[in-house]
């Protein structure tokens, strides 16, 4: 629920069918779950995760969890390998990744320790593509920045607004 809202902007602008896992979490010693009541604790939420891997998707949408927290090593290996086998991954403030994870070449390896959290900034486009040439840079609203130790691998279509060419 915390970060929900991009499944639910990207269901209001296209015709796709989505699966949603409750992981809402304050990363403290008490699980905070909320909306899905059917789904109480982090286990549940992985085993209900699990349940969903089963099937094949074109997407997988992480966002504002953490691949070494809330992730098992099972369903870490599973995510990866739909990467690898052509799913797509969107992957919002990617942390908790080690040099030797699975989904490193692809996420990179986020510095969360040098993450300004006070920082806001405009997004640009930087390459032109078809992921985004249609959207209107200007409008869109401000971000923060998630800084790399080692960025991903890949090209670059867009960046935060005056920062190096390095994906944020």
């Amino acid at each position: 629920d915390r970060y929900s809202r991009e499944v639910i902007e990207l269901w209001q602008r296209l015709e796709l069918e989505f699966d949603y896992v409750k992981f809402f979490t304050t990363l403290d010693k008490e699980w905070l779950y909320h909306g899905d009541r059917s789904i109480l604790t982090l286990e549940a939420a992985q085993r209900r995760l699990a349940e969903k891997l089963e099937k094949d998707y074109d997407v997988i949408i992480l966002s504002g969890l953490k691949w070494d927290h809330h992730f098992t090593p099972e369903l870490r290996r599973t995510i990866a390998d739909k990467v690898e086998a052509g799913a797509g991954l969107v992957y919002i403030e990617p942390e908790g990744l080690k040099p030797d994870d699975e989904l490193q070449g692809v996420c990179g390896i986020p510095d969360g320790d040098k993450r300004n959290l006070n920082a806001w900034g405009k997004w640009e486009q930087v390459a032109e593509h078809y992921i985004t040439s249609g959207l209107p840079w200007d409008t869109l609203p401000r971000t923060r920045a998630m800084p790399f130790t080692t960025p991903p691998q890949g090209d670059v279509l867009a960046n935060y607004a005056g920062q190096s060419t390095q994906p944020r």
